[in-house]
């Protein structure tokens, strides 16, 4: 991504899947409590951390989210302490290791 290339933030995997299945009535896959197993975030504090995983400024998520780039920036602060790290690649590795074990 080149600068001012213009991308937009997709949305969390299987998001439109879940609403669907919302709509419908049916249950989601995977219950909250299973969630929280492996993920101690909140659903916009995973949103912020993936995006930013994949290569956006907090600029960048914060004019896509609609939100200052204080709030993108004390979301990412939350997950860190949540994850006991110091860094984005630190967050991002505990993240996936806590969706791999939970699979």
């Amino acid at each position: 991504m080149t600068f001012g290339e213009t991308q937009t933030i997709a949305p969390a995997p299987n998001a439109a899947a879940d609403q669907e299945r919302s709509a419908q009535g049916a249950v989601p896959k995977a219950s909250l409590t299973t969630a929280v197993a492996w993920s101690p975030l909140s659903g916009r504090e995973r949103e912020v951390l993936l995006a930013l995983g994949r290569g956006f400024t907090v600029k960048e998520v914060a004019a896509q989210l609609g939100l200052a780039r204080g709030t993108v920036a004390a979301l990412t602060a939350r997950a860190y302490r949540k994850f006991g790290v110091h860094d984005r690649a630190s967050a991002l590795r505990r993240y996936r290791l806590g969706r791999a074990r939970s699979a």
